[in-house]
């Protein structure tokens, strides 16, 4: 009988600590669709429709864009990457402009993969809310090109015609801004949202 429970007991230790606890990687979390909205965005501004692939551009501090989800559902995570030459923090900010809600928090992201961090609060959208996606530079980057961002632009350089929607998203609007100057719909920042709808 001793021996029945040793050996138990040393199936279970084994286990538990051979499961992965690298939630970030994972493309599902909790019921998370982390890759809701990047396949979203990959899909819907395709090569195939006119648009490049991922790019590092655009050195201006505040990357923004505009969507509205087509279903209901709940944010759940926030996804980035840093460009190679910055470890620093971002202020990531998602706003709800329908019911108020206001998300803000200071990350940071690998350097090589996209990587999810699951946000800390409920953020809840009814089918067409309005959402807001920010990522600001946290001061004190020493070179303008750690500014750079993950972003898809047109193959002609041509500004977006918003609005664009895919199959669960409409993209509204985007914008780049910093020092002192100022970009609107020259292309879409891939700033990534887990997404787990109802």
């Amino acid at each position: 009988m001793k021996i029945i429970i040793k050996t138990f007991l040393i199936l279970l230790t084994i286990t538990m600590f051979s499961c992965n606890s690298d939630d970030d990687q994972n493309t599902t979390l909790n019921g998370c669709d982390e890759s809701y909205v990047s396949t979203e965005m990959t899909h819907t501004f395709s090569t195939a429709n006119g648009y490049t692939n991922l790019t590092a551009a655009k050195p201006l501090e505040v990357h923004h864009y505009a969507m509205r989800i087509l279903e209901d559902g709940v944010i759940c995570s926030i996804g980035y990457q840093n460009p190679t030459n910055y470890t620093g923090t971002y202020t990531i900010k998602i706003t709800n402009n329908n019911n108020g809600f206001i998300y803000e928090d200071v990350l940071s992201f690998s350097q090589t993969e996209l990587e999810y961090h699951t946000i800390s609060q409920v953020l809840n959208v009814e089918a067409g809310d309005f959402i807001s996606v920010w990522r600001t530079i946290t001061p004190g980057y020493t070179d303008i090109n750690q500014a750079n961002g993950t972003i898809i632009n047109k193959m002609d350089n041509s500004a977006f015609t918003f609005p664009i929607t895919g199959v669960n998203v409409k993209f509204l609007s985007s914008s780049f801004e910093g020092g002192g100057s100022a970009e609107y719909d020259t292309a879409i920042p891939h700033i990534a949202l887990g997404f787990n709808a109802d």
